[in-house]
């Protein structure tokens, strides 16, 4: 072998040698930053555009980045502490969540009223309670969605259940204190309202129920139920008149409802609307688009809510006797 063929040899193995070390040094240096970092920052979970996600995550055009697909169901749970286009609303009702299970201890052991009997105690922990469910099953569809066309169907149907109950739990509070010295009344209603919603219960377990196409008829089913929800108060004031309902001025029950019910028409409308990301795509995909906006508008009718029924069984122990029976 000549000098200069011995050298080239030699310099290649010299730069493939060198190649090797700086490999391993390179891989050195990025698992001392991996172990330098929480644990739920090591290998940061990959994120999609619109259209490299599978077709049933594709529910809205205008928004364009930040999307899961594939994730497992751990993956999921770690993707609480990453920022994606499904945090928002992961957040806003995970956190109503936790508000609303804090509330339920509150319902039966704080001071909710002076003159509350158990029973007072239950039905403004039923409504929390069926406020919690709905934020449970939202956060869970919106964290478990990206997992698998299965898992996005069944978390779905969760989901929309929730919101029945929401509307059933909204309604049967208030009612209860509407008729309050009218069993007759208030028995016929609660148990219309509850046959009612059993319509947004049962008809997630179509598969129908949770594809894109559907979304229209969904909001309409949910407004029309928000709708009759309200006949009992209707009956009331027929029968009544306005003179009847909680004066304003010292109660919050009436200017509750009316606020609870603003916030439910205006989430529905940017919801449908798609709003604000249809005026510019792709600048909203993680924060403040259409359906973060809708479930704000969500946590701030149940909360209102809250405070409403409290208002209406304090209009009612508030009086030593019932009024004379219609």
């Amino acid at each position: 072998m000549s000098a200069t063929a011995a050298t080239s040899e030699l310099r290649e193995r010299l730069v493939h040698q060198g190649k090797e070390v700086a490999e391993v040094m390179n891989d050195v240096v990025r698992e001392t930053r991996e172990k330098g970092k929480a644990w739920w920052q090591r290998g940061r979970l990959r994120l999609f555009k619109f259209e490299d996600v599978p077709r049933y995550l594709q529910d809205n055009n205008y928004i364009r980045s930040g999307y899961r697909a594939n994730y497992t169901y751990l993956e999921n749970w770690i993707s609480l502490v990453h920022f994606h286009n499904e945090s928002g609303n992961v957040w806003t009702h995970g956190a109503a969540f936790i508000a609303f299970v804090s509330m339920i201890f509150i319902a039966f052991f704080g001071d909710i009223h002076p003159n509350a009997a158990f029973s007072d105690r239950v039905v403004f922990a039923l409504f929390l309670f069926s406020g919690s469910l709905t934020f449970m099953f939202s956060t869970l569809f919106h964290l478990h969605l990206c997992h698998s066309e299965k898992a996005y169907i069944a978390f779905g149907c969760l989901d929309y259940s929730g919101i029945s109950a929401l509307i059933c739990g909204s309604a049967a509070a208030v009612t209860y204190y509407t008729f309050y010295c009218h069993s007759k009344y208030s028995t016929f209603w609660l148990i219309l309202l509850i046959f009612v919603n059993l319509l947004g219960v049962f008809g997630p377990l179509f598969k129908a129920w949770a594809t894109a196409a559907f979304r229209k008829w969904r909001a309409f089913l949910y407004v029309m139920s928000g709708v009759l929800s309200g006949a009992p108060m209707l009956h009331y004031l027929m029968e009544n008149g306005t003179s009847a309902l909680p004066p304003a001025d010292k109660y919050f029950a009436m200017p509750g409802v009316a606020a609870m019910a603003g916030f439910y028409l205006m989430g529905v409308v940017v919801y449908v609307a798609r709003f604000p990301e249809r005026l510019a795509p792709g600048r909203f995909d993680y924060v403040l688009h259409s359906h973060q906006i809708w479930h704000l508008f969500v946590v701030a009718a149940a909360f209102t809510h809250s405070r409403a029924i409290l208002a209406f069984m304090a209009w009612r122990l508030d009086q030593d006797t019932c009024p004379a029976v219609m």
